[in-house]
């Protein structure tokens, strides 16, 4: 039972390694021109957000640092080196998109890093193997667009939100969605 156990959690700590390294290899080769057009329409918004407020006063190469940490971790593949020019070169974002791993339901998580909101999606949630990697993979890179930028629409509107609501009822309501999805997920494509 006990090497099972281990076995399972060692191939388990494999696949997110190579699940970060696939992820990676697309996010390089694309860097993201989605994210940046909407960037491009986001950041003449003249709307109040949490990741203004936080990032108000903080210097730009605390900005960076923040963006390179982010990026190694959605990325195995990226060297630091890489890291810092895709950081420097996108600190004007306002809105970003990544992947990473933890437990649990959530797959879908907001941060704040450098100067933007970011969505991170969880690798680990059976909507990253579903459909995420799934539209990622297409030839027709329609659908997969559109859920980033649907994604990235949720991540602005509670960045916009959260000045004047509790952040914890963000939580909540991304808890909950992810596990409602965790549950649900298996009748889609069936």
């Amino acid at each position: 039972m006990e090497l099972s156990k281990k076995l399972k959690e060692h191939i388990d700590q494999n696949m997110k390694v190579i699940k970060g390294r696939r992820e990676g290899t697309k996010s390089r080769q694309k860097q993201n021109n989605i994210v940046k057009i909407v960037n491009d329409e986001v950041i003449v918004d003249p709307s109040e957000t949490v990741s203004a407020d936080q990032t108000r006063g903080q210097d730009d190469e605390t900005k960076v640092q923040q963006r390179v940490e982010l990026l190694l971790k959605a990325d195995t593949t990226l060297l630091p080196e890489q890291a810092h020019e895709i950081a420097v070169e996108t600190l004007g974002y306002r809105l970003d998109i990544q992947t990473a791993d933890w437990p649990g339901d959530l797959f879908l998580d907001t941060k704040v890093v450098g100067n933007a909101a970011v969505a991170i999606v969880n690798r680990s949630h059976p909507f990253y193997d579903s459909f995420w990697d799934f539209l990622e993979k297409s030839d027709d890179q329609k659908g997969f667009e559109a859920l980033e930028v649907l994604l990235m629409a949720y991540c602005r509107a509670e960045d916009e939100l959260a000045t004047r609501m509790d952040r914890e009822n963000f939580e909540q309501l991304r808890n909950r969605w992810g596990s409602w999805v965790r549950q649900l997920i298996r009748h889609a494509g069936s």
